[in-house]
């Protein structure tokens, strides 16, 4: 499935709290989220969202569960190169 929408924030610490607050900023009420099993997201679930938690060891299992994650942070290193002194001469 196609995710509908991907919004990125930079944070301090991935805490419960800060999950919370980027949910609440950034994902409709009900949403179906979809998050590995680091324990911050837990508070999804309570908060309301159809949270699904997939728990992989990483590497090629980690692609297969999440392969709009690595499209996503690809293109945001471009982004990052092409816009940044990185990309210049």
């Amino acid at each position: 499935m196609k995710p509908g929408y991907a919004a990125i924030r930079v944070v301090s610490q991935v805490s419960a709290q800060a999950v919370k607050e980027f949910a609440q900023a950034k994902i409709s009420q009900g949403a179906q989220v979809k998050t590995d099993g680091f324990p911050s997201y837990g508070v999804l679930a309570r908060e309301g969202y159809q949270h699904e938690v997939s728990i992989n060891g990483g590497g090629k299992e980690a692609c297969e569960l999440f392969p709009w994650v690595h499209v996503v942070m690809a293109n945001l290193k471009a982004f990052h190169i092409r816009h940044t002194s990185l990309g210049k001469p």
